[in-house]
């Protein structure tokens, strides 16, 4: 009888089980249709001419099978400040990846763009690309230290000499890939 009570009372105690969350999975931070154009007072990069002028018409999105991009022609922009609230938060140690493609670049006389983005208050990229140039990709992967909420601003900031084509494939976040 002493045997039949211990054991009641141990399966009346036992632990509730466990579910462990699903591992977490890339999330897209952006929305290639949703960008806005940044007029020069609310423009944080410092490298802003005088008389810009970038019309709507200078980017677009392009669909390319079941993905879509950013799409940014400097024949109608050669500098422009895009920005867009994140789709998504980015958790301290999570990986933010940008991938950034162009066509061959071409100027006039030998030029350099400079290119940025910034998620939050995390600079995920920020590099000068030499022109001419053959068409290319940049890729930047930061692990950061201090997340940024849903809807924390996102900035694009391109600066190009020439008629160039660039397209932002994918600005994402999650956790780093394990080896």
């Amino acid at each position: 009888m002493r045997c039949s009570a211990l054991l009641l009372a141990a399966v009346a105690c036992a632990p509730e089980p466990v579910e462990l969350a699903p591992p977490r999975e890339r999330e897209a931070l952006t929305d290639p249709a949703a960008w806005t154009l940044v007029d020069a007072a609310d423009d944080p990069f410092p490298d802003r001419p005088e008389g810009v002028t970038c019309g709507s018409g200078a980017w677009s999105v392009e669909v390319d099978g079941t993905s879509s991009a950013l799409e940014i022609d400097t024949t109608f922009c050669d500098y422009v400040v895009l920005r867009q609230p994140s789709l998504a938060e980015v958790l301290p140690g999570d990986l933010v990846r940008a991938r950034i493609t162009h066509d061959a670049l071409t100027a006039e006389a030998p030029a350099e763009a400079h290119l940025a983005v910034v998620v939050g208050d995390v600079t995920v990229l920020d590099t000068t690309v030499p022109i001419p140039d053959e068409a290319g990709e940049d890729l930047a992967e930061v692990v950061v230290d201090e997340g940024c909420p849903e809807g924390a601003t996102i900035w694009l900031h391109l600066h190009n000499h020439g008629d160039n084509s660039w397209a932002l494939r994918t600005l994402d976040a999650g956790p780093p890939e394990t080896p």
